[in-house]
């Protein structure tokens, strides 16, 4: 028996018109360290488990029994709110091979012939009651992974309405910064050092935009709307822009930068990358 079962004694029904068999049949599983609880008929049987009053772990169910057979009382288990995950084990006097398939065509889990043997019950409930731990414990780690995948899509969505919401708000005050920067530098009156500072003011506005489009493909890629475009540029026009925006910063540290372009190679062969070179001054 498993350790969850073990924690408390499996229950069993069991159901049978024959006194007799009942009382042999419970004296076998008490013994076993289980609980049996007996119903005479499979309307009885039923009647226990639409009441709620016992919820067996297992049950034994006889075959040949006046009014509603071992049959019909399994199918209408079945149907029964938590009744498809019930064992069924059938007990019957009958051998032959019509009747195990027909036990098994209304929903019987195994079956067991009579007489009782006490080792051979003993292992078929075992047996079918390892085989329904092992089935709860899936449906438990079933519904934990459920559990878990929706926490991931409510914290997908949580992150997605986030973005949305950093754009939206960042893309405002960008827009602010930019069209008066650019109205500024439209100024006859500005001075150099006044003028590069506002270019150098416009780059940063200007990175910051890039940014949060970049946040945009992000969210893009990740809903697979994205889709890479190649396109050609101009390295020297690149290596420039990326001089222009670092001079302010190197001459306040009384340093120099020097980009040198070095493109050498000859008709049909590839261009060798171009080389960057910086000059530092003694405050490097």
């Amino acid at each position: 028996m498993s350790d969850r079962l073990a924690e408390r004694s499996a229950t069993v029904l069991v159901v049978d018109d024959n006194l007799q068999n009942r009382e042999v049949a419970e004296g076998h599983l008490v013994g076993a360290g289980y609980e049996a609880v007996q119903a005479e008929s499979g309307d009885e049987a039923l009647a226990v488990l639409r009441a709620g009053i016992v919820k067996p772990d297992l049950v034994l169910l006889d075959v040949l029994m006046p009014g509603l057979d071992g049959f019909e009382t399994c199918r209408r288990i079945r149907v029964l709110p938590g009744g498809s995950q019930i064992p069924i084990l059938f007990l019957t006097a009958l051998g032959d091979l019509g009747t195990h398939k027909a036990a098994l065509d209304s929903g019987a889990d195994d079956f067991l012939t009579k007489p009782i043997n006490r080792t051979e019950l003993l292992i078929r409930v075992r047996s079918l009651l390892r085989i329904k731990e092992l089935s709860d414990e899936q449906a438990r780690s079933l519904a934990v992974i459920s559990t878990q995948r929706d926490a991931l899509v409510e914290a997908q969505r949580q992150k997605e309405e986030l973005t949305a919401l950093i754009i939206h708000d960042l893309k405002n005050p960008l827009s602010s910064i930019l069209s008066n920067v650019q109205f500024a530098l439209g100024q006859q009156s500005l001075g150099v050092d006044e003028r590069d500072s506002l270019r150098d003011v416009l780059r940063a506005s200007q990175s910051m935009v890039r940014m949060v489009m970049n946040l945009l493909d992000i969210s893009r890629s990740e809903d697979g709307a994205l889709v890479p475009h190649l396109s050609e540029f101009e390295l020297p026009g690149l290596l420039g822009e990326v001089s222009s925006e670092m001079e302010r910063r190197i001459e306040d540290k009384d340093q120099r930068l020097e980009l040198n372009l070095y493109v050498t190679g000859v008709e049909d062969e590839p261009l060798e990358p171009a080389a960057a070179e910086e000059e530092r001054g003694p405050h490097s």
